[in-house]
């Protein structure tokens, strides 16, 4: 396995800007050659339904190499709709995964995307589980430059996603 994967996961409330800030942050890994993978979380679904133009699709479009969907039921290759048995095993050819709305024991970072500031209430009561944010992200950032001490950065900016970038590749060993 590689043991420099940076795994960073993406936690908020719906609607937050995780997807935006995961595909932001996909695109500029892969602009700067790394192999990226993508897992979403999608607590609520079953792989019944159609993943064209969905948030995973939008990680394939970003680039992702590998992107899985993960439910109760399990995971899926988006891809090739296979099964999938181990998400730690999957990805060891990538540099960086991006796990979004799922917490994963042994992530390099955790970012926490919030539409408002005063939503961080919201997310530690729902995600109590998941390490200390690195960072912030999403909607928020265009209120909040800095939120307890960490800061806010605006997935939609390509500058303060290029630092966002710079910070979590620091990481790969």
């Amino acid at each position: 396995m590689n043991i420099s994967v940076v795994f960073i996961i993406i936690v908020g409330l719906k609607n937050s800007g995780k997807t935006t800030l995961g595909t932001a942050l996909s695109k500029i890994f892969v602009k700067r050659g790394y192999s990226v993978g993508a897992v979403k979380g999608m607590p609520h679904h079953d792989f019944t339904h159609e993943l064209e133009n969905s948030d995973t699709h939008r990680y394939s479009e970003a680039g992702a190499d590998l992107v899985l969907a993960h439910s109760n039921n399990g995971l899926l290759n988006t891809k090739t709709k296979e099964e999938i048995d181990n998400l730690v095993d999957v990805f060891q050819e990538c540099d960086v995964v991006i796990c979004e709305g799922l917490n994963l024991p042994g992530a390099t970072a955790s970012l926490v995307c919030l539409e408002r500031g005063e939503d961080i209430s919201k997310v530690w009561k729902v995600r109590g589980d998941f390490i200390e944010p690195l960072a912030f992200s999403g909607k928020v950032a265009k209120t909040m430059k800095v939120l307890l001490g960490k800061p806010v950065y605006d997935p939609l900016d390509d500058m303060e996603m290029d630092a966002l970038a710079d910070l979590l590749i620091q990481f790969r060993h």
